[in-house]
């Protein structure tokens, strides 16, 4: 069995991941799957391969059938193909180089704002679990404190035993508040560079 690796990436532009599969093609470690920045490679011979990057969102096997045969007539490999996973990996070699599967640069702009709209579909189901939650009371910003009767008016030995027994406890309370929040946040901030992409490579000249 070949020796694999995992590696852990986080690219806002297309291109820059894909010169980065292609640098690793050549240092013989090729790309077998790839998700939420999470690679994996196979080891093998050096190659230099050319990866297009697509961004869809295919819900249905029989759209993704015809989706990646289209790149497949047209001399590319699929990576790893399956529906909703958002970006899809196609390869060939450099010497046998596949038909580009952008035709312009409008079709290869359109992965950037598809990526941005899928990013902020995935945020939708946080809106109305948030709002349940605060609806029923799951939720108070009173028990992000310190629950200990008294506690503000104690001194001495007797708070500073208190304090520190109850901060891990406050903490994990607000992690578990603020994660999903801060997790959202970052989203948001890729659906606006994304979408800031996008706009820059429609502006740019052919």
């Amino acid at each position: 069995m070949a020796a694999q690796i995992s590696q852990i990436k986080i690219f806002v532009r297309f291109e820059k991941e894909e010169a980065w599969l292609e640098s690793m093609s050549v240092s013989g470690w090729h790309l077998i799957s790839a998700s939420y920045g999470i690679y994996r490679f196979e080891g093998g011979q050096p190659e230099k391969r050319v990866y297009r990057i697509d961004c869809r969102n295919i819900t249905k096997q029989a759209d993704l059938v015809d989706y990646i045969s289209l790149f497949i007539d047209s001399g590319w490999t699929s990576i790893s193909p399956k529906k909703n996973v958002g970006n899809y990996y196609f390869y060939s070699l450099a010497d046998q180089p596949g038909k580009d599967i952008f035709s312009d640069k409008v079709s290869r702009a359109g992965r950037y704002l598809r990526y941005a709209q899928l990013t902020g579909i995935s945020l939708i189901p946080l809106i109305p679990i948030y709002g349940a939650l605060i609806a029923t009371g799951v939720f108070k910003i009173g028990n992000w404190g310190y629950l200990t009767p008294g506690l503000w008016q104690m001194t001495g030995v007797e708070f500073v035993r208190h304090f520190l027994f109850e901060t891990p406890f406050v903490v994990l309370r607000a992690m578990g508040w603020m994660l999903p929040l801060l997790v959202a946040f970052a989203c948001l901030i890729f659906i606006y560079r994304y979408y800031r992409v996008y706009r820059q490579e429609l502006e740019k000249k052919v």
